[in-house]
Parts: C-alpha cells; sequence; structure tokens
C-alpha cells in the first residue's frame, strides 16, 4: 500500500485533484516555497517515510524543490521529486495534469 509515503502538493487544487484520483495520502504546505519549522516533527508524527513532490515547473517549483530537500536532508526522510510533463505548460501543477488525462485515474496514477 501506500505505508509511509505520502504525496506532497503544491496547494489546494493539486489536493484536490490528488484525492479525486484516489491517492488519499496527500498534503500541502499551502505555499509552494513555505516550509513550516515543524514540518519533519510532523511528518515522523503521522509515520511519513518517503516524500512524493511533483513541483510545478517554473522557477519557484524548482526552488521548493530544492529548500524541501534541503529540509528533508539527513533526516530519515526520503525525497523523491517527479517532473511534470513539459507539454503541461511552465506553470502546471498536478490539477493539470488531472485535467490533462481527462480525469481517468488510471492515467493520473
Amino acid at each position: 500500500g501506500t505505508s509511509g509515503t505520502l504525496v506532497l502538493a503544491n496547494g489546494e487544487p493539486s489536493v484536490l485533484a490528488c484525492l479525486a484520483a484516489g491517492v488519499d495520502n496527500v498534503a500541502s504546505l499551502f505555499g509552494e516555497i513555505s516550509v513550516p519549522p515543524t514540518l519533519i516533527q510532523d511528518l515522523k508524527g503521522i509515520g511519513v517515510k518517503r516524500v512524493l513532490y511533483f513541483p510545478d515547473l517554473d522557477t519557484t517549483g524548482k526552488r521548493a524543490a530544492g529548500l524541501l530537500a534541503r529540509t528533508l536532508m539527513e533526516t530519515g526522510i526520503e525525497l523523491q521529486v517527479f517532473r511534470l510533463p513539459e507539454a503541461l505548460g511552465q506553470k502546471a501543477d498536478l490539477n493539470d495534469l488531472w485535467v490533462e488525462v481527462k480525469f481517468d485515474r488510471s492515467r493520473f496514477q
């Protein structure tokens, strides 16, 4: 299953897209470059061992991925950063991918 794995989305629309697609182990920082000071403690508190992150394709998304990588470094929490398809456009996020795959769960996951 998804035990210990959390999908980290960039905002509310992406969280809702994941939930609609059947991905229920999803959360958001509610701002790509705002990492709460309690993030490590919070993640460990709910048993997260691995974070899957899909940053926007823009500069802010790249900065956010770097910040998250530095934050999780040497914490025992693995980070996997995935790149969204370039065809979605520079500001694309998981919600845009959900629309692009025409709300098909098998294509989204």
